[in-house]
């Protein structure tokens, strides 16, 4: 092999070498620092965007979960409003009853409850809301058009549950309750007709609400289970095998020092090149 004063091949041979295995080592540590092996478009474009689109589309289930809770939230709201009015109509129902018998001949106590009932009925349709403020969502005055829940990633009408139809208007005059005082028994009979009338458009409105319950609630297990493999694709392309990742670190590591011992006989070179001259 020639030997050259000026010109040390060796020299940058194995500093080209060098340079090459420092960087690489570089980005070894940082990929066992960070957790993550794609931490530039350099490490793998083609992975990298792979990887940023299975997080958006997490993320995005992960959104759409909370979504779905909030309607289930919602309807949890709307189903306990109306138990009460059920437990209400039930109480009219035992009123107009007794009321109806003909040994009942003054019906002062009868009808005052009868209107308190009317009263609380009303009262729950016009004050059941989600939120607060100017913002807040009346649920059970009829005044509820359209309610879809977003519940998906994306903009596919499958990604949208409507549940408007849980929202229906339950107040006394809406459920066909008219009869609001008792002076009679034929006053309580016909009041007795119209709360089993009411009742079975409660129990259908309460069916409804029990419908989309368990439709949201099964959209919910399907999102987050979409979201936890999601999250297990994006980490097998975007995370670091720790184990793997610390083999080619040592791996590095002996032969950034097999470069440098190289380096430092080449640099040699010129020197003895001087003693061939001595």
């Amino acid at each position: 092999m020639s030997l050259f004063l000026n010109t040390n091949v060796s020299s940058l041979n194995a500093q080209r070498h060098f340079r090459g295995v420092t960087g690489q080592l570089n980005k070894s540590i940082e990929r066992l620092s960070s957790g993550i092996k794609l931490n530039r478009a350099s490490d793998g474009a083609g992975s990298l965007l792979l990887a940023n689109s299975l997080e958006a589309q997490r993320r995005g289930m992960d959104v759409a979960a909370n979504n779905i809770q909030q309607g289930i939230n919602v309807l949890n709201i709307a189903d306990s409003a109306l138990q009460t009015v059920q437990g209400d109509l039930q109480r009219l129902r035992e009123i107009a009853i007794e009321a109806a018998n003909p040994t009942v001949t003054d019906f002062t106590g009868h009808s005052a409850e009868v209107g308190q009932i009317f009263a609380n009925i009303d009262a729950i349709s016009n004050g059941t809301s989600f939120g607060t403020g100017a913002g807040a969502i009346q649920l059970l005055d009829g005044s509820v058009a359209a309610f879809a829940i977003q519940a998906g990633a994306g903009t596919a009408g499958s990604d949208t549950i409507d549940i408007s139809g849980a929202f229906a208007d339950t107040d006394a005059a809406a459920l066909g309750l008219l009869q609001n005082t008792l002076a009679s028994n034929a006053n309580a009979t016909t009041l007795l007709g119209e709360v089993d009338a009411a009742l079975t458009a409660l129990s259908g409105f309460v069916a409804t609400i029990g419908g989309n319950q368990s439709q949201l609630e099964n959209r919910l297990d399907y999102v987050q289970i979409s979201s936890e493999n999601l999250s297990a694709s994006e980490g097998i392309v975007k995370n670091v095998d720790v184990a793997v990742e610390t083999a080619r670190l040592t791996q590095l590591q002996i032969l950034q020092q097999a470069s440098a011992l190289a380096l430092s006989q080449a640099n040699q070179a010129p020197s003895i090149a001087l003693r061939l001259l001595q």
